[in-house]
């Protein structure tokens, strides 16, 4: 039994044509000979040859030009399914990490469950939402908001904090009867405390009216590294613990910024959650140290 190469087909095929545009230079090549030679003839003679080669060129021409293009879409069609089996076992390598981690989480999951249980730790606070359209974006100089077609009549208050997919998007400063504007959290009045995941290490956002976030406290810097996840600390009570933000990235001067996880320019719909740091001031006592984690 052969077995196939998939380098085979493609070799092939990229030899053929190679063969069959060679073979077609050589007639032509040819053909403009015989009409330079007889051009320079005079003779009746010659100018009967010129034209039969004319007429019987431009059949053979004619001839050989459909089976080439029917070879060239061939071999297109070949390099083409290489491609895709190229890709399609790329996914396949893909799909199988996907599960690995899965079962992955799955075991976290389960012990973590385990750990609460001996350690006789309550669940965290659960939020309530609602989702609400995106009437429009303001971008000034000063300013980068949002207005959300929800108000007060829709039970949305001043302070409740604003996500997108789950990631952090800012928070509701101004409240009417049915609209709101949110302020992103990339204004630059915009402070948002985060800790980066894996390494409890806090730091303070600030937005700069750019699409990007700078770090305000960089004191041990060897403690950030390019790619870190960060995710909302709960610090101050402005935003719930565990939201995610965005990733420490190097600007153009190898300096440490972060980049949002939120693209802003396709946003048509956001969630509203029911946070904000008047309810944290109405927890009860024995609940302020222990912040929520938002669960979807």
């Amino acid at each position: 039994m052969v077995r196939y190469n998939k380098y085979n087909g493609l070799r092939t095929g990229i030899g053929s044509k190679k063969k069959s545009n060679k073979f077609v230079s050589v007639v032509f090549i040819s053909i403009s000979l015989l009409l330079i030679i007889f051009g320079v003839m005079e003779s009746k003679k010659s100018i009967y040859f010129k034209t039969k080669i004319i007429d019987y060129g431009s059949f053979v021409t004619y001839s050989l030009s459909i089976p080439i293009k029917k070879i060239s879409l061939y071999l297109g069609n070949i390099e083409e399914i290489y491609h895709i089996y190229s890709q399609n076992k790329k996914l396949k390598n893909h799909t199988l990490k996907i599960k690995m981690l899965e079962n992955e989480l799955t075991l976290l999951e389960h012990e973590n469950n385990l750990l609460k249980d001996a350690l006789n730790i309550k669940n965290d606070l659960y939020y309530n939402y609602q989702t609400v359209k995106v009437v429009a974006g303001i971008r000034s100089s000063f300013l980068r908001t949002l207005v959300i077609l929800a108000g007060k009549k829709q039970k949305v208050s001043e302070g409740y904090t604003v996500i997108s997919n789950n990631d952090l998007l800012g928070h509701v400063y101004e409240s009417g009867n049915f609209t709101s504007r949110v302020l992103l959290i990339t204004d630059i009045n915009s402070r948002v405390p985060v800790i980066v995941a894996n390494k409890n290490f806090r730091l303070i956002l600030s937005g700069n009216n750019s699409n990007y976030l700078s770090i305000l406290n960089l004191g041990d810097i060897d403690k950030i590294n390019s790619g870190d996840i960060l995710l909302t600390s709960g610090d101050g009570g402005l935003y719930p613990q565990g939201i995610p933000v965005g990733v420490v990235i190097n600007d153009e001067i190898k300096k440490f910024v972060v980049r949002p996880n939120v693209i802003l320019r396709s946003l048509d719909y956001v969630r509203v959650i029911n946070w904000s740091p008047q309810q944290l001031a109405n927890l009860p006592i024995q609940d302020v140290d222990k912040l929520p984690i938002f669960y979807e």
